[in-house]
């Protein structure tokens, strides 16, 4: 390899590095999940969700108003700015708050948001 090769090859592999660690995708991405923002947390009954494209409170029925539910935006992928709003439920023992970086499925409404760490994101 000459020089100029050496140079590319580097400049490629560095970018194709720097790119996945700064947006490291989600393990599951397949099965639903997707990188969200957390944008409202509160009880069912009271959670002004404004222009939800999903709403998951609806599958739970009347238990939904005794639970926690938090309002997400995620982006729609393909390097688009565009976010859709989603409403998932929130574990008892998960302490969500607004802005935090979580998981939801966008697949299945029965799975509440994660948050997420280490070992639910690759690079």
């Amino acid at each position: 390899m000459n020089k100029v090769q050496i140079g590319i090859a580097a400049g490629v592999i560095l970018v194709t590095s720097a790119c996945s660690s700064i947006s490291p995708e989600l393990d599951g991405y397949h099965e639903g999940w997707r990188r969200a923002t957390v944008l409202e947390v509160g009880p069912g009954q009271t959670l002004n969700a404004v222009d939800p494209v999903d709403d998951c409170r609806t599958g739970f029925g009347w238990d939904a108003s005794q639970m926690r539910f938090a309002v997400t935006a995620y982006s729609l992928g393909g390097g688009s700015i565009a976010k859709k709003r989603r409403v998932v439920a929130v574990p008892e023992q998960h302490v969500a708050q607004v802005g935090d970086q979580v998981a939801i499925n966008v697949q299945d409404c029965r799975l509440a948001l994660r948050a997420i760490t280490e070992s639910t994101t690759h690079h």
